[in-house]
């Protein structure tokens, strides 16, 4: 038995998940935004926006009950919903064309403090790095049954404060840059 199938028989699938996922928009824009103020070739903004909407597909083996549970989870319940992200890298490295979008979802590749020696390449880590920094302003945008959303200047302040210890500071500013020019787009249009 693989594991992806021994996580699936552990955790009941709730098929409704797939579409209650709270985070699926990933800011977009101001992640691809960031992918090309680092100067990213179009193939490689391509996949960014790709592995982006995929890296939490792992989720599909969460009970929404406790994805859309209001307030704070028991030990228990937060072990469960930390699996999705191993359950996403299986999905993913099993698929020929998705397997390098298994290094971008791993949430060891995407936290720049990670001391683990990584065996993939740079461009996987940098997008991985994007990617984490626009998840965590979705997150913290986002309105949670478990907490209400805070402002985009809050978030934003955010991301600088945790800059060069949990994000990668160059994505960081690069993600506020294009975060301010899409605000200013939005204002003049």
């Amino acid at each position: 038995m693989h594991a992806i199938e021994r996580e699936l028989s552990v955790v009941q699938v709730d098929r409704t998940a797939c579409v209650e996922v709270p985070d699926t928009r990933i800011a977009g824009e101001p992640r691809e935004g960031a992918g090309e103020r680092m100067e990213l070739p179009a193939s490689r903004l391509e996949h960014l926006r790709q592995s982006a909407l995929m890296h939490d597909v792992g989720k599909v083996a969460v009970p929404s009950k406790l994805l859309n549970k209001p307030g704070k989870l028991t030990p228990e319940e937060w072990d469960i919903v930390k699996r999705h992200n191993s359950v996403g890298i299986d999905i993913l490295a099993r698929v020929d064309f998705m397997r390098t979008m298994a290094v971008i979802a791993s949430d060891k590749h995407g936290r720049f403090d990670s001391d683990e020696a990584l065996d993939v390449p740079t461009e996987l880590i940098l997008e991985s790095h994007i990617v984490a920094v626009a998840d965590a302003f979705d997150a913290m945008t986002s309105r949670r049954p478990y907490c209400e959303p805070r402002s985009e200047t809050d978030a934003l302040d955010e991301l600088r404060r945790c800059a060069s210890s949990q994000f990668d500071a160059v994505v960081v500013e690069a993600f506020c840059a294009a975060w301010a020019a899409r605000a200013t787009a939005v204002s003049v249009a």
